[in-house]
């Protein structure tokens, strides 16, 4: 395959969303997922049966309950079909489109199902993120973007001048990474139940 050439084109062929809002006490997280999932299979005129594969995505921590995908296959439909979890704290949303597209376009699926969720009313945000990582076992490790508290730490420990010079760095090389890359078509089918605080 070709420098930034894809094996075949991908396309949007359906769209699902939950209402918003600050709260949902009539639906429990496999109750909402289902909703967008039903909207977005009959947008695409699919039944669940067309579906090759179901990409998952959310930030577990959020809600507070370990691996939510697999109690979400009541309302997903991935329960005896292909299915990826992802999670990427902060770019979760972005990931699950680049991985539906990715999996169509390299023909591993014909049809693949994006769904992107949360529902933050059960769980704790604050504690997802300050329980992200050991202090002390795993001090340089950070999920997503890199949160105030551990940046005034590690300026702390090198100084602010490495600190400047390490962020630059590591910024030139995303630039040139991003240079290299192209933006997703779309993917096949796409299921939001989008930020319920």
């Amino acid at each position: 395959m070709g420098y930034k050439k894809k094996n075949r084109n991908v396309g949007i062929v359906g769209i699902g969303e939950t209402k918003f809002s600050s709260h949902r006490e009539d639906v429990n997280q496999p109750e909402m997922i289902h909703e967008a999932v039903r909207q977005a299979l009959n947008d695409a005129g699919l039944k669940i049966d067309d579906i090759d594969c179901i990409v998952h995505g959310n930030m577990e921590l959020f809600e507070m309950v370990h691996q939510p995908d697999l109690w979400h296959t009541l309302g997903s439909g991935a329960f005896g079909r292909d299915s990826f979890r992802l999670t990427t704290g902060g770019t979760t949303g972005g990931t699950l489109v680049c991985a539906a597209d990715n999996l169509v376009a390299s023909g591993m699926y014909d049809v693949v199902m994006a769904i992107g969720f949360e529902k933050l009313q059960e769980g704790h945000t604050t504690g997802g993120i300050t329980n992200m990582a050991d202090p002390l076992w795993a001090r340089k490790l950070q999920s997503g973007a890199l949160t105030a508290q551990a940046a005034v730490k590690l300026i702390d420990e090198f100084g602010a001048e490495r600190a400047r010079k390490a962020a630059m760095t590591y910024r030139i090389i995303m630039d040139k990474h991003a240079c290299k890359t192209q933006t997703p078509t779309a993917l096949s089918a796409w299921t939001g139940t989008r930020w319920t605080t």
